[in-house]
């Protein structure tokens, strides 16, 4: 596993900031469309990507150097999302849970 690279922090409106280990922001990542605050996150084990839970339920994996979304989850959970991890070293494949007790097991390609 790779050491991390990067800080992150997400807000009460909906973005993630995306700090270097010397308290500089490099990215900040933002939704179009409000989906209430960030309740978890997890970054995989190269350092490449991030995932990210929110408040309405929706879920987006993010590319940590582009800034860009790779997918997005928007009709999963009608819940907050409180708990999202990679789980493979190779891949995008996650576990996520939210406050009403569902587990579900999230592959992404």
């Amino acid at each position: 596993m790779a050491p991390p690279k990067y800080a992150i922090i997400g807000t009460s409106h909906c973005i993630i900031c995306v700090f270097d280990y010397k308290e500089r922001e490099m990215k900040t990542l933002e939704t179009s469309d409000n989906y209430g605050a960030v309740t978890t996150m997890d970054i995989n084990f190269k350092n490449t990507a991030l995932i990210a839970g929110y408040e309405g339920g929706q879920i987006v994996l993010w590319d940590i150097e582009s800034g860009m979304q790779i997918k997005k989850l928007t009709d999963f959970y009608t819940t907050s999302v409180l708990q999202i991890k990679f789980y493979k070293r190779n891949s995008y494949d996650t576990i996520a849970s939210d406050n009403k007790g569902n587990v579900y097991l999230l592959q992404f390609s």
